[in-house]
């Protein structure tokens, strides 16, 4: 990109020229701030009129709100929200500042937006370029007690954008459809986890039951009652000093972290007994800070003292055993406050006492809900990828 040219690098082809600068303020028609109707005066809520909370609004989406409630004329009247008309943008300037939306009807907010009104340029590419702005410096604006931006800071911004209004236009919708596709990603995602989570406590025996409510047609025994190390064999890793982690050598040491957040690896020179080596399909359970069952995808590592390896019988099936341990995770994260870390004694998930079904059957549920997961998979990777090209597009096709 010439910073001298003031043009993207990248660009829709039939256009050129040098883009142009202004302050929001200068592009902008009219501005209205948000206000909380009284809480305790029934006759201002449950209205027809939408009143969004930065809450409400989805993080790196321009055109994804939720409307939660809706107030009264009285409400808009006797407080100091405002009636904002259809095809404005909400910015969210106080809690959650950064988020925004591209309103299509008219609305109210809460004290914590702005909404911008009759902006000479583009609304779509407008939302885009701002919310844009807004995530480079966000971590830099500062409120008085909270971060935040103020009305003047905000309308103070420069933004630059194409003098012909079709290339604001085709900007703008390039970036809309990316959001309309990550978004009907992200809906079948959280539809196929909440079956998945509906269907664990379906197909697994509730507590004081030995037969789970749904069963797949040709079954009807009751499921046995077994101690986990009855056909379970826990091994656990090796504790390794800060020495011995090195940053390159012959074998990767899988840590907890690995599995969750943590994209930084370790490695090791050390040759061991092979019940300190996991390879690919491994059944492995963390059990320390974030826990719970994996199947290992990788090739062979050494894994960390806080996993498990876990040796199956003839009579376990690996996927059935997998989700039944998740459906157990579940249960433990249910009973949790929250306020103290969660880990699992060995000695206690050796004497667990779990429902388990015949082989045949064991097979039939883990296949299934291996089926979920991977379709939940499917979708997750389709959003990281979309979100990249987001980011991709995001600095190449804005100056």
């Amino acid at each position: 990109m010439s910073a001298e040219k003031k043009v993207p690098e990248i660009r829709f082809k039939g256009f050129s020229g040098d883009w142009l600068n202004n302050p929001i303020v200068e592009i902008c028609g009219s501005t209205f701030g948000g206000g909380t109707p009284s809480t305790s005066e029934k006759s201002f809520w449950q209205g027809d009129i939408p009143w969004i909370q930065s809450s409400d609004l989805k993080e790196g989406s321009v055109n994804s709100v939720t409307v939660k409630k809706h107030i009264t004329k009285a409400g808009v009247n006797k407080s100091a929200t405002k009636l904002v008309s259809g095809n404005s943008i909400a910015i969210v300037t106080r809690v959650g500042v950064g988020k925004l939306s591209l309103m299509e009807s008219e609305y109210t907010t809460s004290q914590d937006f702005l909404s911008l009104s009759d902006l000479k340029v583009d609304m779509q590419y407008s939302a885009y370029v701002i919310w844009k702005l807004l995530q480079i410096e966000k971590e830099q604006v500062q409120g008085t007690s909270i971060k935040g931006i103020t009305k003047e800071e905000l309308l103070s911004k420069t933004i630059s954008f194409p003098e012909a209004k079709l290339e604001q236009i085709a900007i703008g919708n390039t970036f809309q459809k990316l959001d309309c596709l990550i978004n009907q990603h992200q809906q079948k995602h959280d539809k196929l986890s909440s079956i998945k989570k509906a269907m664990l406590e379906k197909m697994f025996p509730k507590q004081g039951e030995t037969t789970p409510e749904i069963r797949f047609k040709g079954f009807s025994k009751e499921w046995e009652e077994k101690v986990l190390s009855e056909n379970v064999t826990f091994i656990n890793g090796r504790a390794y000093s800060q020495e011995e982690l090195l940053d390159k050598g012959k074998y990767t040491v899988l840590r907890v972290g690995n599995f969750y957040t943590n994209s930084s690896w370790y490695y090791s020179d050390m040759e061991l007994g092979d019940k300190y080596y996991a390879d690919y399909g491994d059944l492995l359970y963390t059990w320390s800070a974030s826990f719970g069952p994996h199947v290992w995808q990788g090739g062979k590592v050494i894994y960390h003292y806080h996993i498990w390896k876990l040796e199956l019988s003839e009579n376990i099936d690996k996927l059935f055993l997998l989700h039944l341990l998740d459906y157990d995770r579940e249960k433990i994260l249910s009973g949790s406050n929250g306020s103290t870390m969660i880990h699992i004694t060995k000695s206690a998930m050796e004497a667990k006492k779990l429902f388990i079904p015949k082989k045949e059957e064991q097979t039939i549920i883990g296949n299934y809900f291996q089926k979920l997961d991977t379709l939940i998979s499917q979708h997750k990777i389709q959003i990281t990828k979309l979100n990249n090209i987001k980011q991709a597009c995001l600095s190449k096709m804005f100056v």
